[in-house]
């Protein structure tokens, strides 16, 4: 597996047990392509994408033929005020080239049989949790008044401030 990460996370994704890490901060996609084609010469095979922007972009030019890419978020477009003048190479065009599967998804239609019932995956994650095959972290802002910039942190980082883990405004 391979983390996409910035620099101030690399440690947390190397602790996650990544089989490599690259830091994508500051690099334009051919460099990133570079680092990614090292890590898995054989193409990436499947692509969790909650981000958007220039991982991404280089993540689909090294797809393995019937790769499978999942798509929750895309918070690198979410601010642009043009969001159609993000200049990137067609992702349908990568996904027809590599018979890949690309399928976005919304967490409140999920699951499928009966959408908002979240038992069985919070049982799960609860053993996960216990059995140590997932790691909680948690990005704690303290008081009232520092919500509002705890909630931006979720977009781009505020000073030194910038989000890892979940997001917890401790009133």
């Amino acid at each position: 597996t391979i983390g996409l990460t910035s620099t101030s996370k690399l440690q947390l994704a190397r602790e996650c047990g990544y089989d490599a890490v690259i830091d994508y901060t500051n690099k334009e996609v051919p460099a990133l392509i570079k680092e990614i084609k090292q890590a898995a010469p054989q193409g990436v095979n499947c692509y969790f994408d909650n981000a958007g922007g220039p991982s991404t972009e280089a993540a689909l030019m090294c797809l393995a033929r019937f790769a499978r890419i999942s798509v929750c978020g895309q918070i690198a477009y979410y601010n642009l005020k043009d969001p159609l003048s993000a200049r990137a190479y067609p992702a349908t065009m990568v996904a027809l080239q590599n018979s890949a599967t690309i399928q976005g998804f919304i967490v409140t239609e999920r699951p499928r049989a009966r959408p908002g019932d979240w038992t069985a995956a919070q049982r799960d994650m609860e053993q996960w949790i216990l059995e140590g095959k997932l790691k909680v972290v948690e990005d704690v802002s303290t008081g009232i008044e520092n919500a509002f910039d705890a909630f931006l942190t979720l977009f781009h980082g505020i000073g030194a401030s910038t989000n890892v883990g979940k997001k917890v405004v401790d009133l």
